[in-house]
């Protein structure tokens, strides 16, 4: 080969080798500028794809052997704001319900099977903690540290509430309510009890400890309203969510025995931190297409979010935010939301991200198609991002 010939494609694949490297280098650049996620603007944008491929994937495993239909944890630090300071603090409340006088100390998970019975996760074989099986079971609400777990079960009309003891396994029925609620510091309970000889509701507290005194806040005549504590002396009263009608939650006051309007929107729904310090907002237009905003206990919104998702597919603490958020769903028309998603009309596949609040910022913690994940019930755990996948229904955990 002549001289002249060899100089030629040496040169050629020199000029190729700095072009590559050159779209190289700007392709890493473009990667790793992450656009805020959080916006004083209104509006959501699409599917949010991953502005960051992971190097190494993180551990992704499954955690329960059954499918779970609800799952709570018990025995984990509870994050807080000192209110003096401004600085995030680490507290694990020791609360004792009325027929226990044993902490939970013990980190661990628990959830209901598909048959109604309470399993704890275990590394070899899951526990089972509690073998009475529930039918038709259709919520749980658990206290803050865990301890206990009230849950609804049966067909409309006549639904039944029970109180769990972690500790002690033991059963307490709840007669004559239609919704309840734990306080944000495992102590007492708020429910809806049914006004005798009348059509009415009372809003009604009542200890957990000691001698139980009940004491009635309110009376009115809402029906179908859903609990939520999520201050001393804050009640919310929560409607049914859907895009077709507006929705309204309104607050109730402990000490002033007083109801005013906390929000009222179509497609209203709120997922508290379990501090209770911040929430996410989703609400909806007619045309069934959602909005999600940061907001404060008073309902103050902070920021709204430039992706969409469902509140109950993010968990929220003080500085950070960790959210699935689809890249693809099963449906060819764009889902009616929040309608479809509780009808299960549609699945979604996810990504899983954490978004800092702090530093506006927003990283990938997951993007692999396989398994295919629709998770939602999102929680921080130790070390881990736990949530239910609802193509499997059972528990997973992403390290950190």
């Amino acid at each position: 080969m002549p001289k002249r010939t060899i100089v030629i494609i040496i040169s050629v694949i020199v000029i190729l080798a700095i072009a590559i490297g050159i779209g190289i280098y700007f392709a890493v650049k473009t990667t790793q500028q992450v656009p805020g996620v959080l916006s004083p603007s209104t509006g959501l944008g699409g599917l949010v794809r991953p502005p960051v491929k992971l190097t190494i994937k993180p551990k992704l495993e499954i955690l329960s052997d059954q499918p779970a239909l609800f799952y709570w944890t018990a025995g984990d630090a509870i994050y807080s704001v000192d209110s003096s300071t401004g600085n995030q603090k680490t507290s694990t409340s020791t609360a004792q319900s009325a027929t226990s006088t044993q902490a939970i100390s013990e980190k661990q998970i628990l959830y209901f099977n598909e048959k109604g019975q309470i399993l704890r996760v275990k590394d070899k074989e899951d526990e089972i903690v509690s073998g009475r099986q529930i039918s038709d079971i259709q919520n749980i609400k658990f206290s803050k540290d865990g301890s206990m777990a009230i849950v609804k079960y049966g067909i409309a009309d006549s639904f039944k509430f029970e109180i769990f003891n972690v500790a002690t396994k033991v059963w307490q029925a709840l007669d004559n309510i239609t919704a309840v609620d734990f306080s944000p510091n495992n102590l007492q309970i708020a429910y809806f009890e049914n006004a005798k000889n009348s059509t009415a509701n009372n809003l009604v507290i009542k200890d957990l400890t000691g001698k139980q005194k009940a004491t009635i806040i309110l009376t009115f005549n809402q029906k179908d309203f859903d609990l939520k504590w999520v201050d001393t002396d804050k009640i919310l009263l929560v409607s049914k969510p859907s895009a077709n009608y507006q929705n309204e939650i309104w607050a109730a006051s402990v000490k002033n025995k007083t109801l005013t309007l906390f929000s009222r929107d179509t497609g209203l729904i709120i997922n508290w931190a379990k501090d209770l310090s911040y929430g996410l907002k989703f609400t909806s237009n007619e045309m069934g297409v959602g909005e999600l905003n940061l907001l404060d206990k008073n309902g103050t919104i902070k920021a709204n979010l430039n992706f969409k998702t469902m509140p109950e597919k993010c968990a929220v603490t003080i500085s950070k935010i960790y959210c699935a958020v689809p890249y693809d769903k099963t449906s060819v028309k764009e889902p009616f939301l929040p309608d479809d998603y509780l009808k299960r009309a549609v699945y979604f596949s996810d990504f899983i991200y954490e978004i800092d609040i702090n530093s506006n910022t927003l990283k990938t913690l997951l993007d692999q198609t396989e398994p295919a994940l629709d998770a939602f019930n999102l929680s921080l755990f130790g070390n881990q991002i736990l949530f239910i996948n609802r193509y499997d229904n059972k528990i997973y955990g992403l390290n950190l």
